[in-house]
């Protein structure tokens, strides 16, 4: 193995500590973060915190690894490892975005085998090793660091919630995760910019710069070798790319296509494990409604339409087009009266005396007086015709009696994370002619890693609406609490989800990567892939 390392951090720093509690005792991981040795993102040392001098002087402790501790914390019963990991990744991810170290970062991890757990969407499995050379710098460690008193939030902040806290990573839960929103059409409105380099030389000063053109034909200020030869050598100082919108005529021919919800980078805002609520149901539908359509006004369509036809394909000008409507209802009605002798010229008389009348503002059903005059009535050729999807809705109930302080913080939580995250985004300052469209959400009932393939998928969701009721017995208890002063004993949170895209049938059956891409269905991510993979004995959506 090379004897290089290279930090993910900026810093320099090779390791990072978080610490939480295991039957009591005070635990601290060591993340090795050296993006060189193939090991990023992997638990290279784990220690206990010990106390003596009444409590003065705290020093870390190797663990054996053969012992009941090693054992429970490999166990990881309450999930607290794993999810102070996870945060603490998140952070690590977070910092070496901002650095322009986020390729690194995923390379690093996929090269250790540590993406889906650091992504969350596996949980940490790693064995008990402790070394003589324990890593000092617990010390060093901030609030961003391990499990804070208060959770500090910001717009860049990601919280990671369970309720109860205790809960066991074997029985089945509902896992929602929150992301930031990306328009589905985003490029379709895209403007059109200037592709080009531009070019400083020696004698530049403000004003005097040119631009080579781009491929898109675009005219620069200065031809680059006439700036050039002005000024002698010259540097490349910014590049500009053409951002191209979506063009009329591809969505007249190709329909309005469908982009992601959740964006290439799929931003993560925030999750929460729950127990999955009582009430589970999930109800599909698509709109039939009746269509009527008489012999008379079917033959005057396909007149027109023929006409129009006519002048897509070339056939006729512009000009045409004028007459098209008429001529096209005079051929639908001459041949209407070719039909048949009476009943069809009975139609068409009654249509022209109400149309006659309408314009001395009499208005008369023409069909009501034929049906009067001969007891009969024009077909009107009723049939149920498909016209679209329908959305769906869920809604879930969610019962909170906290047994502590900390669960108490994490069911407050809990609920900012959606009562805030379903609300609009406004500007604080500049522009505030629009508004942010809310995060939007990602649901499944999970057991550990796995999709439980009885119950349905989701769809990327929009939370409509969310009910908290702190008196769910009609009478007001709490109890003292620290951080929030007072706490209800119990509550209840109602949540309204509505899916952002229909189902289809294809959806049952198209698998990520193959062909033509789904990006409803893509957005779901490794719920659908691996292991959670739709298959035939699969209920699917």
């Amino acid at each position: 193995m090379s004897n290089i390392k290279r930090s993910i951090l900026g810093s320099g720093r090779m390791t990072k500590n978080y610490r939480y509690e295991v039957n009591g005792r005070i635990i601290i991981d060591t993340v090795d973060l050296d993006t060189a040795n193939g090991n990023f993102g992997n638990i290279k040392d784990t220690v206990e915190l010990v106390t003596g001098f009444g409590g003065l002087i705290t020093k870390p402790k190797p663990i054996d690894p053969n012992s009941e501790l090693a054992k429970a914390i490999a166990e990881d019963k309450t999930g607290d490892r794993n999810n102070t990991y996870q945060k603490v990744m998140t952070n690590v991810k977070d910092n070496a975005a901002k650095q322009g170290n986020l390729a690194l970062y995923n390379e690093a991890l996929s090269q250790s085998g540590m993406s889906d757990v650091a992504n969350g969407t596996a949980q940490l499995d790693a064995p008990v090793i402790s070394t003589q050379e324990v890593d000092n710098t617990v010390k060093e460690e901030t609030s961003d660091d391990v499990q804070p008193k208060e959770k500090k939030r910001s717009n860049a902040s990601v919280d990671y919630y369970k309720y109860p806290k205790d809960m066991h990573l074997d029985q089945d839960y509902m896992y929602i995760e929150k992301f930031e929103y990306k328009p589905p059409q985003d490029a379709y409105l895209s403007e059109n910019v200037l592709t080009g380099k531009r070019y400083r030389g020696p004698m530049h000063r403000e004003g005097m710069m040119g631009w080579l053109p781009g491929a898109n034909g675009a005219l620069g200020i200065l031809d680059p070798d006439v700036w050039r030869a002005m000024t002698g050598k010259h540097e490349i100082i910014n590049e500009y790319e053409t951002t191209q919108g979506k063009s009329p005529m591809s969505v007249l021919n190709e329909g309005l296509g469908k982009g992601s919800n959740l964006g290439a980078d799929k931003k993560l805002m925030g999750s929460v494990k729950l127990p999955i609520p009582n009430g589970l149901s999930v109800s599909q539908g698509v709109n039939w409604g009746e269509g009527r359509v008489n012999a008379l006004e079917a033959g005057a369509f396909l007149g027109v339409q023929n006409q129009m036809s006519q002048l897509i394909a070339g056939q006729k000008n512009l000009a045409g087009v004028f007459g098209a409507g008429v001529q096209g209802m005079m051929d639908g009605l001459a041949q209407l009266k070719q039909v048949g002798t009476g009943g069809s010229n009975q139609i068409l008389s009654s249509l022209l005396a109400k149309n006659t009348l309408a314009q001395l503002g009499i208005n008369v059903d023409s069909s009501q007086m034929i049906a009067r005059s001969t007891g009969t009535a024009i077909n009107p050729n009723l049939e149920l015709l498909f016209s679209g999807p329908k959305l769906r809705t869920f809604q879930f109930v969610f019962n909170f009696a906290p047994n502590e302080a900390d669960e108490a913080q994490e069911v407050r939580g809990i609920m900012r994370m959606f009562r805030e995250g379903m609300l609009p985004h406004n500007a604080s300052t500049g522009d505030k002619l629009f508004l942010g469209a809310p995060d939007v959400f990602r649901l499944s009932y999970k057991n550990k890693t796995k999709r439980i393939k009885s119950l349905n998928i989701f769809k990327i969701c929009a939370l409509t609406a969310c009910e908290i009721n702190f008196t769910p017995d009609n009478q007001y208890q709490s109890y003292e609490d620290a951080a929030a002063v007072s706490m209800p004993v119990r509550s209840t949170m109602k949540l309204t989800f509505t899916e952002l895209s229909p189902i289809f049938a294809d959806d049952y059956t198209y698998k990520p990567g193959d062909g033509q891409p789904n990006p409803s269905v893509d957005d779901l991510d490794t719920l659908v892939t691996g292991e959670n993979e739709i298959t035939d004995h699969d209920i699917g959506f």
